[in-house]
């Protein structure tokens, strides 16, 4: 996250490249629906200097995926109005899903889930460029699953233990 511009209910983000979907680095801008987010955002992300932390949210209003929130390393997939799951440990490449963390939580309880994570990946991870993902599986927060199948050559898949 780059900048929150709370009057014009928009937030920058700039990424590095993405060597496997062949996407360079950019700045992209995206308006908010809800622009009161965005102080608890900004909030969040001020509290424990992460402006510059590499980390990938996805927000999905329902479970079909449609805009592949298990590959965030944070998402929040719609379940009822003001409802959602918490889903942790994607990793930044897209070659690892999240899991269930939280299940059918409101917006307090993300809020309260995400300044705890923030406040430990903020202290314990082991450098500036650790991406959220790893640093939850590592951290023992999250468990991801082995995969049961060897991938076919040229598949790269890490697993973490």
């Amino acid at each position: 996250v780059r900048k929150i511009d709370k009057d014009a209910g928009k937030i920058t983000i700039k990424h590095g490249e993405i060597k496997h979907m062949d996407m360079p680095g950019m700045t992209m801008v995206f308006v908010a629906k809800d622009k009161a987010l965005l102080d608890k955002a900004e909030v969040l992300l001020a509290r424990h200097d992460l402006f510059d932390a590499p980390i990938h949210l996805r927000i999905s209003g329902c479970p079909n995926g449609c805009s592949r929130p298990y590959l965030g390393e944070i998402a929040l997939v719609g379940k009822a109005p003001g409802r959602y799951n918490l889903m942790l440990g994607a990793d930044h490449r897209g070659q690892r899903l999240n899991v269930l963390h939280r299940e059918n939580i409101d917006e307090a309880a993300i809020l309260s889930e995400l300044d705890a994570l923030f406040a430990r990946y903020a202290n314990e991870r082991e450098s500036s460029s650790q991406h959220f993902g790893y640093f939850l599986v590592a951290a023992g927060i999250v468990a991801t699953p082995l995969p049961s199948v060897t991938p076919r050559p040229g598949i790269a898949i890490e697993v973490i233990p």
